[in-house]
């Protein structure tokens, strides 16, 4: 439901700007990113105050969906879906279980600034997340956390754009499972680089 929110409330806005894929970047925006990408996930948990660390770091192929408005052609304002990756390690263990490879996923999704320093293509931008980041552990477990990533990219020609980007996330939760209280942190730095498309 959290997810849909943004998308619903953009979608209501679509039909009140008459600048919508009219090919400037003020109005309604929509883009899809995809490549590869390097994630280093950490996690320590504690079962009864006994302190627990697992680290792994592997690569990874991450797609990212965009929803936004340009305000101007130079600003635009949105909301961005998992802008994250599947892992491709072995295994991982999260509250000492242990995850069969491929299965994990870390993410993070939130409100997004992309500023363009020119009207029209080609022209570099940079951008800023702010959201929330989840790490899913392919078994039972999935934790929500402040999340914050930054891009710096560069739209070749009109619509087409690549960028790299480092984002930041710190899920946790805490949880009883009888007389035991467990608490899980996970730290997640994500490095990636991709093409994406931006329908304006």
């Amino acid at each position: 439901m959290q997810r849909a929110l943004p998308l619903f409330v953009l979608l209501l806005a679509l039909p009140l700007t008459t600048h919508a894929f009219d090919g400037r970047r003020e109005g309604f925006l929509f883009g899809l990113g995809l490549g590869p990408s390097y994630q280093s996930i950490e996690q320590e948990w504690l079962i009864d105050g006994k302190p627990s660390r697992h680290k792994n770091s592997d690569s990874a192929f991450g797609m990212a969906l965009q929803f936004g408005y340009g305000l101007t052609d130079h600003l635009v304002l949105g909301w961005v879906l998992d802008l994250g990756s599947d892992t491709n390690d072995d295994e991982t263990k999260l509250l000492g279980k242990a995850v069969a490879k491929g299965n994990t996923h870390f993410e993070i999704d939130g409100f997004s600034a992309t500023y363009f320093f020119r009207k029209r293509a080609p022209s570099p931008f940079i951008e800023a997340v702010i959201g929330t980041a989840r790490w899913d552990d392919g078994g039972d477990n999935v934790l929500d956390g402040l999340g914050l990533a930054g891009s710096i990219g560069y739209e070749v020609r009109k619509n087409w754009m690549v960028k790299g980007t480092v984002g930041w996330g710190a899920p946790s939760a805490e949880a009883a499972i009888g007389d035991q209280a467990i608490k899980a942190e996970v730290t997640g730095l994500v490095i990636a680089f991709n093409a994406s498309y931006l329908w304006y």
